[in-house]
C-alpha cells in the first residue's frame, strides 16, 4: 500500500492520461508530484494499527514537519500540511536518481510502479509512513471573531 497518494494526486495522473499524455511521461510527472508536491493529512485522536491492536502514532506537529502548518478542514478536522518542495536539493536528487529508471520502463510504466518508486524514495517521510491520517493529541480552543 502506498500511503501518500491522495485522490488528488491520482486524479492528476488520470487527467494526464485522459488528455493524451503518454504513460511514461504521465508516470514521471506523477512521480514528481508524489515526491515534491504539497502533502497533507488529518490529525486524529490515536490511530488503529493494521493488526487489530489499538496504538497511537503520535507526532508533535510543529517539531515533526518543518514548514508544516495546522489548519482546519471540513467538519473542523485538524489538518497538518507542508508546501510543495519542487525547488529543493532533495527533490532534485530524487529526480536525478530515480527518473532514469522510470524512463527505461517506457510505456510499460504503470501507476503502481510509480507509487512504489516514490515510496522507496521517500522512506522515512512522515507523510509516506503515516498515510492520510496521523494520531495526535491536540487540544485547545478556537475563537472566531
Amino acid at each position: 500500500m502506498i500511503h501518500a497518494t491522495t485522490p488528488t494526486h491520482r486524479v492528476f495522473y488520470n487527467a494526464l492520461l485522459e488528455s493524451g499524455v503518454s504513460k511514461n511521461k504521465a508516470g514521471i510527472m506523477y512521480f514528481a508530484v508524489l515526491v515534491g508536491g504539497p502533502k497533507w493529512m488529518k490529525v486524529i485522536k490515536g490511530k488503529p494499527c493494521g493488526l487489530g491492536i489499538d496504538c497511537i502514532n503520535e507526532i508533535e506537529a510543529g517539531a515533526s514537519v518543518p514548514n508544516g502548518t495546522l489548519t482546519l478542514g471540513e467538519e473542523n478536522a485538524v489538518l497538518i500540511s507542508r508546501p510543495a518542495d519542487f525547488g529543493s536539493v532533495g527533490f532534485t536528487k530524487i529526480m536525478a536518481d530515480d527518473v532514469p529508471e522510470l524512463i527505461k520502463q517506457g510505456e510499460d510504466l504503470d501507476r503502481g510502479d510509480v507509487e512504489r518508486a516514490a515510496a522507496e524514495a521517500m522512506a522515512g517521510d512522515l507523510f509516506f509512513s503515516n498515510g492520510d491520517e496521523v494520531g495526535g493529541d491536540l487540544s485547545g480552543e478556537l475563537e472566531f471573531k
